[in-house]
């Protein structure tokens, strides 16, 4: 009882948030609600997933994440009418006809005497042709045609008996004026319908095999096309060889993929996430997955302005992915036939993408100010500022990112040249503290030099060159032998303050007082 209190508090929780407008607290909430759930009964689960879809329905960028929960909800009450309707409200809103349709007359049949599955069905053939409905219904699966061309023949040309009392039906009414005016005549729907049942259901598929092996081939064969493709039938399949072996993470992957394929990109993350536990340097995996976020971030992108920060979620996890996938290929984990240039050039161009967008700075903002863990975050946002020539914010940021996420050559290259650019607006004045941005500058590009080797990301050459012009302007500075005297005073543990000092005397031929320097314990 006290693990239900805590689903039901977390759920209040996540409401609360939801109706000031909060979404990613209330995302966050609801799926430590759910996660809580799973320990339960199915009445905490179904609760559960009602409040993530309440949450992902109030916004027009998740069709996909509130159409997944009300089919958890479905398995768990498959007679409810209203999550039909409410389903095929949102297949409509997607411009999924046929979808939506099915939908709204599979719960018309639920419950006949409700009103709003016949209105919802009504406005959508209100607005087709005879033909072109027969045409959208021929979209469906074949279970799915079936359940609605029986019904819809169903009477069509029985009379009317006395006293009898027909359900509206706008499908069934739509066809019968077809039949009088001859735009589809009744024989023609009999006639396919009569084809359609020798059919199988596609996605109802006979287990026939054992093992894992024999469940994987079928599946491939399903997935791939060999024997006609059916994206149901390996789902079902690769379901089966996981119930059977658990642990194999290319088995994941690819039922993962079967979902994308169906642009189901929540459920496919979930498979990837899956074959990423098992196997952590699983490098196709990582580059599928980031190919769904960005997938969920072209849906999305276009949408709303300004953008939300979870729209930009999508994108960051995408490059995330993008770049884990780099760093593997660079280490020759290339599980999956990767081209290590093309992946760098998906990454780069989506990394552009998040940069050039007119409303990055105010929205990475808020997405800090409510998670400031997020090194990715601070460094898009670095990004960004440099790219307004605002060196400081931009410096700021990298260093937030580095202190998160330490050992990126790309960041460190970055602030560099943030550093350099400080320098060169202040190195003629008379101030010593100018110094320090030239100081620092001749660091962050040598330290990316030193990182760089596992990335491969920066021209070595260019920058080793950009760094020596940048060291021997520094040095020829009036105010370079005071400052880094100041700063090995401050801090007697900076061998780089040291290394330089002793650079600029032995520039000077004053070898005796560099070596004085080198030889400080």
């Amino acid at each position: 009882m006290l693990e239900r209190t805590r689903v039901d508090e977390l759920i209040k929780e996540s409401v609360s948030h939801r109706r000031v407008g909060h979404i990613t607290q209330a995302i966050a909430l609801a799926n430590e609600a759910l996660r809580e759930a799973f320990t339960l009964g199915q009445d905490a689960q179904y609760a559960a997933y009602e409040n993530l879809y309440e949450v992902h329905r109030r916004e027009n960028i998740y069709y996909d994440e509130a159409i997944y929960n009300l089919n958890k909800m479905l398995e768990l009450s498959p007679k409810n009418w209203i999550l039909y309707n409410n389903r095929g409200f949102l297949y409509q809103g997607q411009q999924k006809t046929a979808k939506a349709i099915f939908d709204y007359y599979q719960a018309s049949v639920l419950d006949p005497n409700q009103t709003a599955p016949y209105e919802n069905l009504s406005d959508i053939v209100s607005d087709l042709s005879p033909s072109t409905l027969f045409d959208t219904i021929k979209e469906l699966p074949i279970k799915e045609q079936k359940i609605i061309l029986r019904h819809a023949s169903a009477n069509m040309q029985r009379p009317k008996q006395r006293g009898e009392k027909q359900q509206p039906n706008p499908i069934r009414d739509v066809f019968i004026r077809a039949a009088i005016w001859s735009t589809v005549k009744i024989d023609t729907i009999r006639s396919y319908l009569d084809e359609l049942e020798k059919q199988p259901e596609t996605d109802q598929i006979e287990i026939v095999s054992t093992t894992v092996e024999e469940y994987l081939e079928k599946a491939i064969s399903c997935s791939s096309g060999i024997f006609g493709k059916s994206e149901a039938g390996a789902i079902s399949y690769f379901n089966h060889a996981i119930r059977l072996d658990p642990t194999n993470a290319e088995t994941y992957n690819l039922l993962g993929s079967c979902y994308y394929d169906k642009a189901v990109y929540t459920e496919a993350i979930y498979y990837y996430d899956r074959a990423i536990e098992i196997k952590p340097k699983f490098t196709m995996a990582y580059y599928n997955r980031g190919k769904a976020y960005q997938a969920r971030w072209n849906a999305v992108k276009e949408i709303a302005i300004p953008h939300t920060t979870e729209q930009f979620r999508f994108a960051i996890e995408a490059t995330i992915n993008f770049r884990k996938t780099e760093q593997l290929l660079s280490q020759a984990w290339n599980n999956g036939e990767l081209n290590l240039e093309k992946v760098r050039k998906d990454h780069m161009h989506l990394a552009d993408e998040i940069i050039d967008n007119p409303n990055v700075i105010s929205v990475l903002t808020e997405m800090i100010s409510q998670d400031n863990s997020d090194a990715r975050a601070h460094h898009y946002l670095a990004e960004a500022y440099f790219n307004n020539a605002d060196y400081d914010m931009a410096i700021h940021h990298y260093e937030e990112a580095l202190k998160k996420a330490p050992g990126s050559a790309w960041a460190h290259y970055k602030r560099g040249v943030a550093y350099q650019r400080k320098w060169k607006q202040v190195k003629d004045s008379a101030d010593i503290n100018q110094c320090e941005f030239a100081f620092n500058a001749i660091k962050d590009l040598k330290q990316a030099i030193k990182l760089d080797g596992s990335e491969g990301r920066i021209d070595l050459a260019k920058v080793q060159g950009y760094s020596e012009t940048l060291a021997k302007e520094f040095k020829a500075n009036s105010n370079a032998i005071q400052f880094l005297s100041t700063v090995n005073t401050l801090n007697q543990r900076d061998a780089f303050a040291y290394h330089l000092l002793a650079e600029i005397y032995c520039d000077k031929q004053k070898y005796y007082r560099a070596l004085s320097i080198l030889i400080k314990p």
